[in-house]
């Protein structure tokens, strides 16, 4: 298993939050800043101009993968993140959360680990994870179209064209 790491801001329901109820029962690590894990992580952020992909699987094995966990309200704290040594972006998944519900790129942070795990290789982890909310398995059938294409994408480039066909055909534009 790859090294989950959330370096949580405090910002939302303690209740509804999807990390909190990771790291109860061990798949995540809370971390007090970023500090520890700058250069040998992959840092999630959906401000970062690199999208992850199977190519960054040695670092994640290595150094682990890290949710910043923060209200979508804050969204200042992201952008001032956003060009983070190994900082990088999902590309276009759709939120199945209840909060969030069909909106794209609004991913809790369970959501956003599945999604990156799903890029990585890690289809197992991510159901693992996906499957401890009952509304988590929700996540593969609205994203189902996107996953059959992404998983074969060989690079970030790749994931890049497949994204922007996926905007275009889902959200009306490219950008």
């Amino acid at each position: 298993m790859f090294p989950l790491y959330v370096w949580h801001l405090h910002e939302c329901d303690p209740r509804k939050c999807t990390s909190i109820k990771l790291k109860k029962f061990g798949f995540v690590k809370f971390i007090k800043s970023l500090k520890n894990v700058y250069k040998n992580s992959i840092i999630l952020n959906p401000f970062s101009t690199k999208i992850l992909s199977t190519l960054d699987k040695p670092i994640v094995r290595n150094g682990g993968l890290v949710v910043i966990d923060c209200s979508w309200k804050n969204q200042d704290i992201l952008n001032n993140f956003k060009d983070l040594y190994n900082s990088r972006r999902l590309p276009l998944f759709f939120a199945a959360n209840p909060v969030n519900y069909a909106k794209p790129y609004m991913l809790s942070s369970v959501e956003a680990f599945a999604a990156a795990l799903i890029l990585l290789d890690e289809m197992n982890l991510a159901v693992k994870l996906l499957s401890l909310f009952k509304w988590g398995l929700n996540f593969m059938s609205i994203n189902e179209k996107l996953i059959k294409c992404y998983i074969n994408s060989k690079n970030s480039i790749e994931l890049m064209n497949l994204e922007n066909e996926f905007r275009k055909q889902f959200l009306g534009y490219v950008g």
